[in-house]
């Protein structure tokens, strides 16, 4: 009978050791953890930044902070000016005062 070059028992210890390997479970947690942080980051920014508003209107402002352009609804001719130039107005003030002219086409 062959027998190889090692003893018994050291073949039986190599084949023991084979046997049982370490088991590598991959770490989801650091992948988890950034992620996280990720779309935290993201809904942070959403919140905070500033945006800004489209308004159509027709005409020419001159507001503190970009430009404004302002449209009439309807025609006609201002016949109370409520502001003077350089005045400061609040949201839903009456700036003026239009008389709507129906003009006879004839």
């Amino acid at each position: 009978m062959y027998k190889g070059i090692f003893r018994e028992e050291a073949v039986a210890y190599k084949n023991k050791q084979q046997s049982i390997s370490p088991v590598s479970v991959p770490s989801t947690h650091v992948a988890f953890v950034v992620c996280a942080i990720i779309c935290l980051l993201i809904i942070f920014i959403m919140m905070t930044l500033k945006y800004t508003e489209r308004v159509s209107v027709t005409g020419v402002t001159i507001p503190l902070k970009g430009v404004a352009t302002v449209n009439a609804a309807s025609g006609g001719v201002i016949s109370n000016l409520n502001v003077h130039h350089g005045d400061y107005v609040h949201k839903d003030q009456a700036l003026f005062s239009i008389n709507s002219v129906m003009k006879d086409s004839s």
